[in-house]
C-alpha cells in the first residue's frame, strides 16, 4: 500500500498529458517490485527472441552506453545517429523482432505475478478516478515503460540473460525498446522520427491488441476494489 500512497500523491499534482512520465518514488518502487517478482514472465517472453538475435550479431562484446540507462527510466524521444543507422540497416529484422516480443508478452500473460497485476489494477482505477480517459495510459507508463522496456534495453539486469549482450544486439534492442515505448504511449514512431515511418503500421495494427491486453491484465475489477483501501490523507 505504500506504493499506492505515492501514486495517489503524484496523481494529485499531475496533469493528464504528463501523468507518470517523470521518474518518481512510485515508479521507482514499482520497478523494484517488478524486479523481485517479475523475472519469470520476462524470461519466458524475452529470452528466446534475444538469444536468437544475439546469434545473428557480429559477436562484439562490450558494454554500450545505451545499457547504462537506469532501471525504470524512460528514454528521450529523439533517436541518435547510431540508432538511426541500426534501424535503417536492420529494418525488417527489428520489425519481426518487436512483433514476436509483443506476441510473446500477450501469450505468456498468465505468468504475470499476482503482485504486479494487483498494483497495475489499483493504479488504473486510481488514475481513472481523476482522469477517466487515462486509465490505459497509466498501465503503459508502469507496465511497459518501467518493466518491459528496461528489461529489453538491459536484459542481464532483469534476469533475462546471464551476461550483457554484445554491442550489435544491444543497438537493435534499444530500437526495439523505442518501438515498444511508442506502442505503450499509442504514438506513431514517425511522429518524432520520420525514418521510422515503416514501423507506424506495427502500432496501428496492435492498438486493439494492446487495449485487450491491458484489460486482461487488470482482471477482476470487483476484487481490486476490495483490495484497494487507501487512506484519504
Amino acid at each position: 500500500q505504500m506504493l499506492m500512497k505515492f501514486v495517489t500523491l503524484e496523481l494529485q499534482e499531475a496533469s493528464e498529458s504528463t501523468i507518470f512520465r517523470r521518474t518518481s518514488i512510485s515508479t521507482q518502487m514499482f520497478s523494484t517490485l517488478a524486479r523481485l517478482v517479475g523475472t519469470e514472465y520476462l524470461w519466458s517472453s524475452l529470452a528466446e527472441s534475444i538469444h536468437e538475435l544475439s546469434l545473428s550479431s557480429d559477436g562484439v562484446k562490450e558494454e554500450p552506453r545505451t545499457l547504462a540507462l537506469p532501471s525504470g527510466s524512460i528514454q528521450g524521444d529523439d533517436m541518435d545517429e547510431i540508432e538511426l543507422a541500426t534501424l535503417q540497416q536492420h529494418n525488417y529484422q527489428i520489425l519481426s523482432l518487436v512483433t514476436k516480443i509483443f506476441a510473446d508478452l500477450r501469450k505468456n500473460k498468465s505468468l504475470i505475478s499476482t503482485g504486479i497485476r494487483t498494483i497495475i489494477s489499483q493504479i488504473r482505477m486510481q488514475t481513472e478516478a481523476k482522469f477517466p480517459n487515462a486509465g490505459r495510459k497509466s498501465v503503459g507508463a508502469f507496465f511497459f515503460l518501467r518493466y518491459i522496456v528496461p528489461a529489453i534495453v538491459a536484459p542481464h539486469l532483469w534476469g533475462v540473460t546471464q551476461d550483457p549482450v554484445d554491442s550489435s544486439t544491444a543497438k537493435k534492442l534499444v530500437v526495439v525498446s523505442r518501438i515498444m515505448q511508442n506502442l505503450a504511449n499509442e504514438t506513431l514512431p514517425s511522429a518524432k522520427t520520420p525514418e521510422m515511418q515503416k514501423l507506424d503500421q506495427f502500432v496501428n495494427d496492435n492498438r486493439e491488441n494492446l487495449h485487450r491486453f491491458y484489460d486482461e491484465l487488470q482482471g477482476n475489477r470487483s476484487e481490486t476494489v476490495r483490495q484497494l483501501k487507501l487512506p484519504e490523507n
